[in-house]
């Protein structure tokens, strides 16, 4: 490029001043966009999945990735960032409620069974036990009732938006303590009953007079006197409150004849233990069999294996191989339930229910079940409607369902059809086991090949016997065992 002097003399004028100077401001707006941005990010909390329930947690993540995809939307404005600011405002306030709900009612092992948590029922579930009993009380909600609240918290939930298409966040699913027992007074089971529970290991030398100051020691805690109170109350017809039946003086009576009757019938328990012993009937199994089972259905399509990986530990090496089992299930049809297991007992079934079942050589268990489908037909009219029907399969119990039949059916009845089944499958095997060998000495003679013809004999000779002509030792003297022992020792 050819400079040429200005007229006057001087620098030349910059002709891309201008240009450069724009070039800058686009730069600046770009990079002050994308420190806004990046200070409008970082606004945005990130939700804790092990904090909260699935469903909130679900909210939050959604709410996040929006708002997060959408930081464009908001960088023109100050407008745009103060709402933006604010979005990401409700969206913190929501995951800290969240995680205080989860905290409150999900509780902890260290909160003990009698919380009103998920981790309180499922301390009373393990347990088995009534942790209420003490103060008259049982929880009277079902377990699958505590399962379905804890599911309906953990169901994802999809996020709601408003007329604006903003985001709107929702409290969906979320009910006050959704795990609180649902607590009933037990009835008292009267002296009878109370007696036949309290009165095992204790010896009464004097008979009922040993009894009765027993029975009045008992009476004199508090908790044990109101139920019997109440008892009483309820029976006789006394709708008058409960504590002032304990308290008034004016009620000392009725306190006494309530005490009364129930001593009256604990010492019937008594008196039906010091007589001659009730002999026990012994059940027999095919009684005990009777009560859950009522007949065998052969009329199902059993597979002929259930292939099973079984390791073996090689002998003399003591490694371990692999062999994969395909002995046949030891049974040709089901045991019929007398009572079908529906979803009322396990909530997986839903509609269909568990009318057989058996159990396989390997102690698995195989279940016929009854459920219904839905299936498009054509009626007279011409019309197509759906309509229900209802089909048998047969297949092998999940785990959870596996568990429920252990609960409904005794153990002895299991055990003793695995028991038949392993007999039979080890009959089956065998008799395919002899048809082989059979089969191959067939195919031997067919083919003149020579067939076994067991282990070689001795062969003998005046000084020495020999095994397959292998020289071995000295022959025995006549006489046997005991006189080759003999000459042992003599040399």
């Amino acid at each position: 490029m050819i400079e040429y002097p200005m007229p006057g003399g001087g620098a030349p004028p910059d002709l891309f001043k201008g240009f450069r100077e724009e070039l800058g401001n686009i730069e600046k707006k770009r990079e002050d966009k994308e420190a806004k941005a990046f200070e409008m990010a970082s606004m945005i909390e990130m939700a804790d999945q092990s904090t909260m329930f699935g469903g909130d947690y679900s909210e939050a993540q959604q709410m996040a990735q929006w708002m997060t995809e959408h930081l464009d939307d908001f960088t023109d404005s100050k407008e745009g960032m103060i709402e933006f600011q604010q979005m990401a405002q409700e969206l913190t306030n929501f995951i800290d409620v969240s995680e205080a709900y989860k905290s409150q009612n999900f509780g902890t092992a260290q909160g003990g069974p009698k919380q009103g948590t998920f981790t309180g029922y499922s301390g009373r579930k393990a347990a088995g036990l009534n942790p209420y009993e003490k103060e008259g009380f049982i929880d009277t909600r079902s377990n699958e009732d505590y399962e379905a609240s804890y599911l309906s918290l953990s169901q994802n939930r999809n996020l709601d938006f408003n007329e604006q298409g903003r985001p709107v966040l929702s409290q969906r699913g979320r009910v006050e303590n959704p795990f609180m027992p649902r607590l009933e007074e037990v009835a008292f089971e009267g002296g009878f009953e109370w007696f036949e529970e309290n009165a095992k290991g204790h010896k009464f030398p004097d008979g009922e007079k040993d009894v009765e100051a027993w029975l009045e020691l008992k009476a004199s805690d508090p908790r044990l006197l109101r139920k019997i109170v109440k008892s009483y109350a309820r029976s006789s017809g006394n709708s008058e409150n409960i504590d002032a039946l304990m308290t008034g003086p004016e009620n000392e009576g009725f306190r006494k004849d309530a005490f009364e009757e129930f001593k009256e019938q604990a010492m019937v328990s008594f008196n039906s233990h010091t007589g001659d012993p009730k002999l026990e009937k012994v059940e027999t199994f095919e009684e005990l069999e009777a009560q859950h089972i009522v007949g065998y259905d052969s009329n199902v399509d059993i597979p002929k294996a259930d292939p099973v990986v079984i390791r073996r530990i090689e002998t003399g090496t003591g490694k371990t191989r692999e062999e994969v089992s395909t002995d046949s299930l030891g049974f040709d049809g089901v045991y019929a339930l007398k009572d079908p297991i529906s979803g009322s007992e396990y909530p997986s079934l839903g509609d269909s229910r568990v009318v057989g079942f058996n159990v396989d050589r390997n102690a698995a268990i195989w279940v016929l079940i009854d459920e219904l489908y839905e299936e498009e037909m054509t009626n007279a009219a011409g019309e197509t409607e759906t309509v229900e029907r209802s089909r048998r399969v047969f297949k092998k119990a999940p785990a959870d369902l596996v568990r429920t039949i252990e609960m409904n059916i005794p153990t002895n009845i299991l055990k003793k059809y695995q028991r038949d089944s392993l007999r039979k499958s080890n009959e089956e095997r065998n008799i395919s086991l002899n048809q082989r060998f059979e089969d191959a000495r067939n195919r031997n003679e067919v083919s003149g090949n020579q067939p076994d013809i067991g282990p070689l004999p001795l062969e003998e000779d005046a000084g020495e016997f020999t095994f397959q002509g292998i020289p071995s030792g000295p022959k025995m003297e006549e006489g046997g065992l005991l006189s080759s022992i003999k000459n042992i020792f003599r040399r």
